[in-house]
């Protein structure tokens, strides 16, 4: 009951990729992408694009860059996922925090969500302008 449509584009001509906001831990945080078969006429499957929560010290933010890549045309997602935990809230005098930035890149198929790279914690060179230009705004 606490969907809420965001967006929806054509991925090819039997595919539509649908952003909805979705229910979360807490509220109704989360972008996910839904791919719409049109010939069977039913969603195949989805994939969360953003979410920000934190809680008792941990916290995590998940963001996206949606595009199409130049060789395949293939919509393509390059998701951040920036996750931490602030030591204070279980010791007061450690005010040291751990933080590890995570990124993956995913290929919309159509048959599906292809991971091209997953959980690298180094980002491939060829994306950086992309998360460059995040941080700038």
């Amino acid at each position: 009951p606490a969907l809420f449509s965001v967006y929806k584009f054509m991925l090819d001509s039997a595919h539509m990729g649908l952003l909805l906001r979705t229910p979360s831990e807490y509220e109704s945080s989360s972008i996910k992408m839904f791919l719409w078969d049109r010939r069977k006429d039913s969603l195949t499957s989805y994939i969360e694009l953003a979410e920000n929560w934190g809680d008792a010290g941990d916290y995590m933010t998940k963001t996206s860059w949606l595009f199409r890549d130049t060789s395949s045309r293939h919509i393509q997602a390059l998701i951040e996922v920036f996750q931490g935990h602030d030591n204070s809230v279980d010791n007061p005098k450690d005010t040291t925090r751990e933080e590890e930035r995570l990124y993956s890149l995913v290929d919309f198929t159509k048959t599906g969500f292809d991971t091209v790279f997953a959980d690298r914690k180094q980002l491939p060179e060829q994306y950086s302008q992309l998360v460059k230009k995040r941080s700038q705004r």
